[in-house]
């Protein structure tokens, strides 16, 4: 629910100001969410509360880098983009799937127990997610410096 009704939020921001604010705001909200995870030691709670921190920032960045993005291919292309951007997301949700699981299982095998692997797992999980993010930080300023886009009134 919160990705619904925020998405809807972050367009209006991004019609109404500039790309850079919902993308760039949505992407330091999702890193903090990693480097809170890694930083506090998760519960049940807190990992509802990481969760729906990260649902936040990712209603604002998500759709915004999309439509972002295909707005600056040619027009007779922005389908072609779509197709490429929706594939690559199923293709990257299914590797990042197996790389995370991977690592529990790795690590609740190398624990000899499922909890303490289980907790060691998702510490260094959240830790890849947060260089991911900072890295995806990066990414957002490249692109968004200094670009303007039809109709932008920057």
């Amino acid at each position: 629910m919160i990705d619904a009704v925020l998405s809807v939020v972050a367009g209006i921001i991004y019609d109404k100001t500039a790309p850079r604010l919902p993308i760039i705001s949505g992407c330091i909200i999702i890193g903090l969410t990693f480097l809170g995870a890694n930083l506090f030691t998760p519960s049940i709670g807190g990992l509802v509360l990481i969760y729906m921190l990260f649902m936040v920032g990712l209603s604002f960045s998500y759709s915004n880098i999309m439509t972002y993005s295909l707005s600056q291919l040619p027009a007779g292309l922005v389908n072609d983009g779509n197709s490429i951007y929706m594939t690559v997301q199923a293709y990257s949700g299914a590797v990042g799937i197996a790389i995370s699981s991977s690592i529990v299982s790795l690590l609740q095998k190398q624990q000899g127990s499922v909890i303490s692997g289980t907790k060691w797992g998702l510490a260094i999980n959240f830790l890849i997610l947060f260089f991911v993010a900072v890295f995806t930080i990066s990414l957002c300023l490249i692109a968004l410096r200094n670009k303007v886009i039809k109709g932008d009134k920057e």
